[in-house]
């Protein structure tokens, strides 16, 4: 029951929006010009909030945060990451490219924001390439400071 009294709400709400668009709009611009002549600078502070939110939110769908055949990471932690990385690269460095999530620790099930950083095209490469370095007991072409010395 209380479920169809909200829709019926909700219809008569949009239904009102529609008959007197026009007033709600002017209420609206009368609310804003208001709030623009007793604090500008809430009202600055507001949009600049606003823009931020909207910019990671934006960031959030076209950042990839998956791998191949491997599951995206969610959009709620992506989101997330965003937020505290401020829509950057979170390396030091050129940056080239676009921007992707990357697993620290390699494990693609383990989507802790401890566990990711938001970095661009061009460090994820290196990440990786020095990741795979590793693994075959080379040193990285990434890391100067891993280069083992020739005798």
């Amino acid at each position: 029951m209380p479920y169809k009294l909200r829709e019926k709400r909700i219809e008569q709400s949009r239904r009102y929006y529609q008959e007197n668009r026009e007033k709600v709009k002017k209420k609206q611009k009368e609310r804003y010009r208001k709030q623009k002549e007793e604090n500008p600078e809430k009202l600055r502070q507001w949009h600049r909030e606003h823009l931020r939110q909207k910019r990671a939110s934006d960031l959030a769908y076209r950042i990839r945060g998956l791998g191949a055949g491997r599951k995206q990471v969610p959009i709620t932690i992506r989101r997330q990451i965003i937020q505290r990385a401020e829509g950057r690269c979170e390396m030091e460095g050129e940056h080239k490219g676009s921007l992707l999530i990357h697993h620290i620790d390699g494990n693609y099930e383990n989507n802790s924001l401890s566990n990711l950083l938001l970095i661009c095209r061009r460090h994820h490469q290196i990440n990786h390439q020095a990741h795979k370095n590793l693994n075959k007991g080379r040193p990285s072409k990434a890391d100067p400071s891993n280069s083992a010395s020739r005798i």
